[in-house]
Order: structure tokens, then C-alpha cells, then sequence
């Protein structure tokens, strides 16, 4: 009997919890949701370079070195994605 109750009783509430999410959201200014986005592309970009240090290992794993060099050429044209975007984000802000 109890879960039902709990059950109704987050289903009256839930409307009330959502337009107080959108309220806090709101409050948040383009410029916070652009140094938001900022670091957590940083953080891809640095992700993204560490990875580029380990495809030695995955060689030395047994990776062919023709497919090692497609990661690499991969990890690269990712990194200068993400770099480019990095540079926009900031002229933008």
C-alpha cells in the first residue's frame, strides 16, 4: 500500500520539480553556459592528447602499425577539431 502512494504522490509533485529546474536554468547566463562548454571541451582536448601519447602501448599490444597510424592520424584530426572549436568558443565569449 505504500507504493502506491509514493508513486502518486511523485507524480503530483513532478510538474512542480520541472519548472524549478527551468527557473535555475534560466538563471544561468549565455556566458556561464559557454565557460561550461569551455571546459568540458578542454577536457576532450586534454583526454584526446593523452590518448595520442598511448598508441605506442597499443602497438606493443599487437596492434598492427598500419592501424596504429590510422588512430593516429584520427586522434590528430580530432585534436585539431577540437582546438578549432576551443579557439571559436573563446573568440565568442
Amino acid at each position: 500500500m505504500f507504493k502506491p502512494i509514493v508513486f502518486i504522490f511523485l507524480c503530483l509533485i513532478a510538474p512542480n520539480m520541472s519548472i524549478a529546474s527551468e527557473r535555475n536554468i534560466s538563471k544561468h547566463t549565455q556566458a556561464e553556459d559557454h565557460m561550461l562548454l569551455l571546459t568540458v571541451m578542454s577536457a576532450a582536448l586534454r583526454e584526446r592528447l593523452y590518448n595520442l601519447k598511448n598508441i605506442r602501448f597499443l602497438e606493443e599490444a599487437g596492434l598492427p602499425h598500419v592501424d596504429a597510424r590510422l588512430v593516429y592520424q584520427t586522434l590528430l584530426l580530432e585534436i585539431s577539431t577540437t582546438r578549432t572549436q576551443i579557439l571559436l568558443l573563446i573568440t565568442h565569449i
